[in-house]
């Protein structure tokens, strides 16, 4: 076997070994490190580290995981409708939060995600995460088959490497990568430098807040002292007046005086709002989320529109990565003759788009109004509540029906109305 890409193997190589980083990811600019300027080592972890990459991470992982993921059959009529009784709706029903999440934010944050298909038999009853960094992508050279390389996790104990094949393996694509359609590309590969710069941004500021750079303080001595005198002098009152000491009575001897420093400018520090707000604006471009939602300007909104923000996130981001997560899935878990019968795997987001309490009453009193779902299907699509007697057939406003079929809708029984066209009651 051989590595899937020589040359993307060898520069991952490279960039590890000048990094020293001990991860080795099909990302591998994201997982070697990327210093675009020789001092900051950018990796995963290390952005993760920056409160908007972190919030935005989150924000996508847990918003996919919070979904329901199903297994629908399309219909010959338009629509779909969600199937129970089958192996892989079992899995999926099966499959904890914290699984969904972990796949999704290595996605997000290095390109790739990777778990394993644990199977009975043919069966799939498991998914299996596994850390980007532990994976290795493989093709044999004579036939072109794809292996993953998983290397051992010491920290559950695990001493030796395994090959798992490629349909035993679920891999999630952030983005198809120029480099190769079996690597992905992450946000972090993309703007590298920004992050980098952020990184630089936030070490300057944790030295400034250690008051490292710019003294705000000074013990002036009336004659001149030596060294050794000046360390003890700077660590008795650092002693006695920090940490809980904070704000008690200063006292002074050997005719010292406390006197308020005056810092210089410093370009650097004097741009590090600016820088931070810069770098606000660049995750949120990078990874597909409205500053708001980030916590930055204009986090404090109406309700409308922060509606309308999740709206927009759901739209442009969660849709399309979750359409790319539920592919993977698919292409692993259903065979070629289940997928032309009409069988696929979705993410449901569509309780993200409205907001509990009075939105969603309007939105499902719409519904039902104009007959697009019945009451039972309502309550159960969108209330999480039991069926009703007479609550399978469609309702619609009394002045929309013809008056000589106005008397017949009043005698009619639940078990003479024709059944709805629309999804049946929820699982």
């Amino acid at each position: 076997m051989a590595q899937v890409i020589s040359l993307a193997g060898r520069v991952r190589a490279a960039w590890r070994a000048l990094a020293g980083a001990p991860n080795w990811s099909p990302s591998w600019l994201a997982a070697a490190g990327y210093a675009p300027n020789g001092d900051v080592l950018l990796t995963p972890e290390a952005a993760a580290g920056l409160s908007n990459v972190y919030r935005a991470l989150s924000i996508i992982a847990e918003s996919v995981a919070a979904a329901d993921c199903v297994l629908v059959r399309e219909q010959p009529t338009g629509g779909a409708v969600p199937v129970a009784d089958h192996a892989v709706a079992r899995l999926l029903k099966a499959t904890p939060f914290a699984t969904v999440e972990f796949i999704a934010w290595q996605t997000c944050s290095t390109g790739n995600g990777f778990a394993e298909i644990t199977r009975s038999g043919a069966r799939p009853t498991a998914l299996r995460p596994i850390a980007t960094w532990r994976v290795i992508v493989e093709i044999e050279t004579d036939t072109g088959a794809v292996w993953y390389r998983v290397l051992p996790d010491p920290t559950i104990g695990e001493d030796a490497e395994r090959m798992v094949a490629a349909p035993d393996m679920v891999h999630v694509l952030y983005r198809a990568s120029g480099r190769h359609p079996l690597l992905g590309v992450g946000p972090l590969d993309q703007a590298a430098p920004t992050f980098a710069a952020a990184l630089r941004a936030s070490g300057a500021l944790n030295a400034t807040l250690a008051n490292a750079t710019r003294p705000r303080s000074v013990l002036a001595a009336p004659g001149r002292i030596n060294k050794e005198i000046a360390d003890r002098l700077k660590q008795d009152f650092a002693e006695a007046n920090t940490a809980t000491n904070q704000g008690r009575t200063v006292v002074l001897g050997e005719g010292l005086k406390l006197e308020t420093a005056t810092p210089g400018a410093n370009n650097e520090q004097l741009q590090l709002a600016e820088l931070a707000a810069m770098t606000e604006t660049g995750c949120a471009v990078v990874f597909g989320i409205p500053t708001s939602l980030l916590g930055g300007d204009g986090a404090r909104q109406s309700g409308t529109a922060a509606i309308e923000s999740m709206r927009v996130l759901v739209a442009l981001t969660l849709r399309p990565f979750g359409e790319r997560f539920a592919d993977a899935l698919e292409a692993k878990l259903l065979t070629a003759d289940e997928r032309t019968a009409g069988l696929e795997i979705e993410f449901d987001l569509v309780p993200l788009l409205t907001l509990p309490g009075a939105e969603t009453a309007g939105m499902v009193s719409a519904l039902l109004q104009c007959g697009a779902v019945t009451p039972n299907e309502a309550r159960n699509r969108f209330l999480r509540l039991s069926d009703v007697p007479t609550g399978d057939m469609l309702r619609v406003p009394s002045g929309t029906i013809p008056a000589d079929n106005w008397a017949a809708g009043l005698t009619a029984t639940p078990s003479a109305a024709a059944p709805s066209a629309a999804t049946p009651a929820a699982k």
